[in-house]
C-alpha cells in the first residue's frame, strides 16, 4: 500500500513509545504534511528502499511528559491550525476517528477537565475554538468533558470510534425524509414513549444500533430512535438509509442537545446559545427531525431560561436523568485495524 501511494506521500513522522500522547502531536500534522505517522519500530523499514521516505518531525526524547506534548501543540502548531473542530482522542486508539482527524487537519488532544494539570490547558483550547464549534471524539470522562466544552460554547459530537468518517461525509448529502404518520385520535389514557438514547454517539450507530435496526421485530412497537443532526454532514448516507428503511413506527428524532451534545444551562451568552438552536434547527429540517431531547448534565432540570431558547428547536425532553456509563457499555469491541489507523 505504502509503494502504491509513495506518490502521494512527503515523508513519515514518527512517534515515541514512552511517550503516547506524542500519537496525537504526529496525528495533528500528518494531513497538512502529507505524512505517514509511524512507530519507532518501522523507520528502518520505510526510510530504505523501495520507499526511500524521509523523516519528518521525530518525536523520539523530545518530551518529558505528557503535558509538554500538548504545550508544543498550542505554542508551536495551534494557531495555523483550523479552530472551528478539535478532536479528542485517546492515545490508545490507533484508528477510528484519527483518520478524520488527519483529513481536516484538526488538532487532536486528550487532556482532562479533571485533572489539574491538564485543565489550565484545555481552558486554553476551548474558548479559543469559539461558540459554535465542534469537539468530535470524546472526553476521559462524559459529564465534566461536556460541560467543560458547553462553557464556551462548544458542543461534543462523540464520536471516538466512528470509522471511515471521511468516506461517509463524502456521501450525497440529499435526505429523503417520509412524511410524518398521520396522528391517531388520543384517548383519555396514559401514553408511554419508548425512546433508544445513544443515537448522537455517531460509532454507536454504526455499531450496535445498525444490529437493533436489523432486529426482524423492529416496527411492530413504536419507539423513538436518537440521531445527531449532525450525520447530515458526517453520514448523510446512513441517514438517508435509515429513512428509506424506516417503518411508520420508528420516530427519528435528534439527540441531546441539538447538533451537538452540550448542556444549555452552562452556556454564558444567551445569543450564542439561540445561534446554536438556529443551526439546531436548520440541520433538524435537512435531516427530518420534528423533535431533539435536551439534556443537562448527567442530572439535573433545565434552568427556564436555557427551556425558554430550546422552544423554537421543539425540544421535547429536558434535564433528562442518564447513567455516566452511557456510552461505554456499547464498546464491545474494538473496531478494525485500516484506513486512518496510526502505523
Amino acid at each position: 500500500m505504502v509503494e502504491k501511494y509513495r506518490s502521494e506521500l512527503s515523508g513519515i513522522i514518527v512517534y515515541d513509545n514512552s511517550q503516547p500522547d506524542t500519537i496525537n502531536l504526529a496525528t495533528t500534522l500528518a494531513g497538512a504534511k502529507g505524512a505517514l505517522v509511524v512507530a519507532p519500530s518501522l523507520v528502518e523499514r520505510l526510510t530504505a528502499a523501495p520507499y526511500n521516505l524521509p523523516i519528518l518531525p521525530d518525536f523520539r526524547g523530545k518530551f518529558s511528559n505528557k503535558l509538554a506534548v500538548y504545550q508544543a501543540l498550542d505554542d508551536q502548531y495551534w494557531p495555523s491550525l483550523p479552530h472551528r473542530l478539535a478532536i479528542g482522542l485517546s492515545p490508545d486508539v490507533k484508528a477510528a476517528v484519527r483518520e478524520y482527524g488527519t483529513a481536516v487537519g484538526a488538532a487532536m488532544l486528550w487532556l482532562d477537565p479533571e485533572a489539574p494539570s491538564e485543565a489550565p490547558l484545555l481552558n486554553h483550547f476551548l474558548p479559543a475554538m469559539g461558540p459554535g464549534s465542534s469537539w468530535m471524539g470524546w472526553w476521559a470522562n462524559e459529564g465534566p468533558g461536556v460541560a467543560a466544552a458547553s462553557k464556551y460554547g462548544v458542543a461534543t459530537i462523540a464520536s471516538d470510534f466512528a470509522t471511515n468518517l471521511t468516506l461517509h461525509s463524502g456521501m450525497p448529502r440529499t435526505i429523503h425524509v417520509k412524511p410524518m404518520p398521520a396522528k391517531p385520535a388520543l384517548q383519555n389514557k396514559l401514553y408511554v414513549a419508548f425512546i433508544l438514547s445513544d443515537g448522537d454517539n455517531l460509532q454507536y450507530v454504526e455499531h450496535l444500533m445498525r444490529k437493533l435496526w436489523a432486529n426482524p421485530d423492529r416496527g411492530k412497537v413504536p419507539i423513538g430512535w436518537t440521531l445527531s443532526p449532525a450525520m447530515v454532514d458526517a453520514m448523510p448516507g446512513a441517514l438517508d438509509y435509515l429513512w428509506a428503511s424506516s417503518t411508520a413506527n420508528d420516530c427519528l428524532i435528534s439527540g441531546p442537545s441539538g447538533y451537538g451534545y452540550t448542556y444549555p444551562n452552562l452556556w454564558s451568552d444567551a445569543a450564542q446559545l439561540d445561534q446554536f438552536i438556529a443551526k439546531t434547527e436548520a440541520y433538524n429540517q435537512r435531516a427530518g427531525f420534528r423533535v431533539i431531547t435536551a439534556w443537562n448534565t448527567i442530572v439535573g432540570g433545565i434552568d427556564p431560561q436555557s427551556r425558554r431558547a430550546l422552544r423554537p428547536a421543539r425540544a421535547f425532553a429536558a434535564g433528562r436523568d442518564r447513567a455516566e456509563h452511557r456510552r461505554r457499555p456499547h464498546r464491545l469491541r474494538q473496531p478494525p485495524a485500516g484506513y486512518g489507523a496510526v502505523l
